[in-house]
């Protein structure tokens, strides 16, 4: 059994010292014409092996009271299907955006979209075209908590005027160098 420990531990501190990367396979999105007039989402890749995120977006009406439900998901190959790994319902978008978030987890999910091209932080307050463009995760410290493997995230945005003001969706591989 002591052998068994010391693996675990070495895989522990592998994943705590190496330096996570997640390549973008594939994206969906889809909106409702209530709240969104124009919506597209897409990789683009710079790089031959490195796909990077876009999104933009036209809102018709200010979504201040809106919501999201962030559900993380990791593929089983054993039973052909992704689990789900982590979830977060009805967390109110603006807070969040705005940084008021005791979810450490999201705190830096936030922060890391502030260092990318785009505007989509301030979404909140008006309405109007709204992007963000090349979108990486890898370098997140949270990405070093995830083994490697095959990841689906699942973004839904919603309020009471409007059940799905869009569905964002996106697969990617984390790996660990």
């Amino acid at each position: 059994m002591g052998l068994f420990k010391l693996f675990i531990l070495l895989q522990s501190a592998h994943l705590l010292i190496s330096i996570p990367y997640q390549r973008f396979t594939k994206i969906e999105c889809q909106s409702s014409q209530i709240s969104v007039s124009k919506f597209r989402c897409f990789l683009k890749s710079y790089k031959r092996n490195n796909p990077l995120l876009n999104v933009e977006y036209t809102l018709t009406r200010k979504v201040d009271k809106s919501k999201v439900d962030l559900r993380v998901q990791r593929y089983s190959s054993s039973e052909d299907n992704y689990n789900k790994i982590m979830g977060f319902e009805n967390v109110e978008l603006c807070k969040l955006l705005k940084g008021s978030t005791n979810i450490s987890f999201l705190k830096e999910y936030i922060e890391n979209l502030k260092r990318f091209n785009g505007n989509v932080v301030s979404s909140c307050d008006r309405i109007g075209d709204f992007h963000i463009s090349n979108v990486s995760y890898s370098g997140m410290n949270y990405l070093r908590l995830f083994p490697a493997g095959k990841y689906k995230n699942n973004l839904h945005f919603h309020d009471s005027d409007d059940s799905n003001i869009f569905n964002l969706t996106y697969v990617s591989i984390i790996f660990h160098k």
